[in-house]
C-alpha cells in the first residue's frame, strides 16, 4: 500500500527557506538526503519513514526556532565533539516524539539531523538516548554561531512544522490567544481549531477558500460571525442543504438531529 503522508510548503518574500535535510542513524534511517522544494510531497509504502521524516524537520523547527532566544552552551558529556563547542540544547517534549527504538537497528547514540537553508546556514542536531539534543549552528563560512545575538543575526529562518491531525473537540471553549499561540505547533492544535479560526482572522479565508473549493456544496460561515455562548465556541458548516456545527456529528446524540444543547445554539443563530 502507497500512502500520501503529507505536502510540505515552504514559501516567503526576502527569506531563506530550507533547502536540504540529512537523517543520520536515526530510526530507519541509516544515512539519507532529501532536498526540498517550495512545494514537497511525500509518499511512500507503510512503514517506509515517512513519518520520521517529519518528526525530524519537527526536531528541526524546534532547535532553529529557540536559537535567537536561549542560551549556548557547551556540549554535553555524551557527545564527543570539541570540548570548547557551544550550543543550544532545547527540549521535545511538548511534540510526544517517542524516546524508543530512536537508533538506527537498535544502534548506539547519538543520531544526527542536518538541515541546510539557502543562504548557507547549516544546523546540525544531535539526538541521545531518552531523545535528549544538542544542536550547533554554522554560517555560510562555517563560523559557529555561539549567542543569541549573533543567530538574530545569520539569517535564520523561523520552521513551523504542522502537527499530526487528530479529531476536533466536539465543544470548545474560548481560551487565550497566548495559550493558542503557544500550542499551534504541538499535539494540542486541533483542540484548538476553532479558536485558532477566531484569533487568525487573516488565514480563515485561505481555510475557507481551499475547503469549499475541494469539497463540492460546502460552505464555511464567515469566522467573523462565529457563535459564544457560555464561553463556548462554534462554528457552522453548510454541506448542500445541511447545516450544521463542525462538532455535532463526533456525538451520536446529535448527529443529524440536534441534542438539547445544540438546538439552544440554533435559536441563538436564528
Amino acid at each position: 500500500m502507497i500512502t500520501l503522508i503529507a505536502y510540505l510548503t515552504f514559501f516567503s518574500q526576502g527569506l531563506f527557506m530550507l533547502k536540504k535535510i540529512t537523517i543520520e542513524n536515526f530510526r530507519c534511517f541509516f544515512k539519507t538526503e532529501i532536498s526540498l522544494r517550495e512545494l514537497t510531497i511525500i509518499v511512500g509504502k507503510n512503514n517506509a519513514g515517512k513519518s520520521t521524516i517529519i518528526e525530524t524537520l519537527r526536531i528541526l523547527s524546534v532547535v532553529v526556532n529557540k536559537a535567537r532566544n536561549t542560551h549556548y552552551i557547551k556540549r554535553p558529556d555524551w557527545l564527543t565533539l570539541g570540548e570548547d563547542v557551544l550550543g543550544i540544547q532545547p527540549t521535545i517534549k511538548n511534540l510526544e516524539i517517542s524516546e524508543q527504538n530512536i537508533f538506527y537497528m537498535y544502534g548506539d547514540a547519538p543520531s544526527k539531523i542536518i538541515g541546510e537553508f539557502e543562504n548557507g546556514v547549516k544546523v546540525n542536531v544531535y539526538v541521545g538516548d531518552g531523545a535528549e539534543l544538542f544542536a550547533t549552528i554554522y554560517t555560510k563560512d562555517g563560523i559557529p554561531v555561539e549567542s543569541k545575538k549573533f543567530a538574530s543575526n545569520v539569517g535564520l529562518q523561523e520552521v513551523s512544522i504542522l502537527p499530526q491531525i487528530s479529531p476536533l473537540l466536539k465543544r470548545e471553549s474560548v481560551i487565550k490567544f497566548e495559550t493558542v499561540q503557544k500550542n499551534v505547533s504541538t499535539y494540542l492544535s486541533s483542540r484548538n481549531f476553532r479558536n485558532q479560526l477566531n484569533y487568525y482572522h487573516q488565514e480563515f479565508e485561505r481555510f475557507k477558500e481551499l475547503s469549499e473549493k475541494t469539497w463540492p456544496g460546502l460552505s464555511i460561515e464567515n469566522s467573523a460571525t462565529i457563535v459564544r455562548t457560555q464561553g463556548d465556541l462554534f462554528l457552522f458548516v453548510r454541506d448542500n442543504q445541511f447545516e450544521a456545527e463542525i462538532g455535532w456529528g463526533m456525538d451520536y446524540k446529535c448527529g443529524y438531529k440536534p441534542c438539547g444543547f445544540c438546538q439552544e445554539v440554533i435559536k441563538m443563530r436564528q
